[in-house]
């Protein structure tokens, strides 16, 4: 898990996102911009955002997904390039993306350093929790005449949620994750986190970003001569 934000005299959290390899990390396409500008650094190998542990490298450059036009958050995905290397470590590994198109599980783990209470303040302490996930014919009907999908939930989205629990402000970015079919060890990306309508609002889940349906662009950028 990355923390992405700025270097003031602590660390400003602004998203989260993932290590995809030595100095690629992958995150949303909205979070490659904001008030305070775009983020400028990120923070590997880290639990607690007060605490100096991990590493801390700056941002070279960020590339979003050419269809992103918001307010519309269709292909909200962005790739972000690290000024340095990043050195794997038993802490520090680069995380596996899904690539079955077409077979989802039924739940999922969202995690990031979100606020906890819709408004509320950034977590210290990186947060996860397991979520449904929704059919997305339901979770359009859920998000009828929103800005941010006008065209309904697209199948290069996921929906997840669950009543009590979701993914919140500052979580956006991250990683939605799946453990592997047959090593409980091992995580796999299938999306990551983009939108909602507050947090843990009754039947109203979370959107993200479906990571299969990009993987030819994500290698295209990150593998190009492999």
């Amino acid at each position: 898990m990355v923390a992405l934000g700025f270097e003031r005299s602590t660390f400003v959290l602004m998203c989260g996102g993932s290590l995809i390899s030595h100095n690629w990390v992958l995150s949303a396409a909205h979070c490659t911009y904001g008030p305070e500008g775009s983020p400028t650094h990120a923070r590997i190998g880290l639990h607690k955002l007060s605490e100096q542990e991990g590493i801390l490298i700056t941002i070279k450059n960020l590339t979003r997904h050419p269809d992103y036009t918001p307010p519309a958050m269709y292909a909200d995905i962005a790739l972000i390039e690290l000024t340095n290397d990043v050195p794997f470590s038993t802490s520090i590994r680069p995380a596996c993306l899904y690539q079955q198109y077409d077979t989802v599980p039924t739940k999922a783990w969202v995690s990031g350093w979100g606020v906890t209470a819709f408004g509320g303040d950034i977590s210290d302490t990186l947060q996860k929790v397991q979520l449904d996930l929704v059919d997305n014919l339901l979770c359009t009907r859920q998000y009828n005449s929103s800005i941010e999908v006008p065209y309904g939930v697209s199948p290069s989205m996921i929906c997840a949620g669950d009543p009590h629990k979701d993914s919140c402000q500052g979580d956006s970015g991250g990683p939605l994750q799946m453990i592997h079919p047959t090593n409980e060890c091992v995580f796999q990306i299938i999306g990551v986190t983009s939108f909602g309508m507050g947090c843990a609002t009754d039947h109203i889940p979370g959107v993200y970003t479906r990571v299969s349906h990009y993987l030819t662009w994500i290698e295209n950028i990150i593998w190009p001569q492999e």
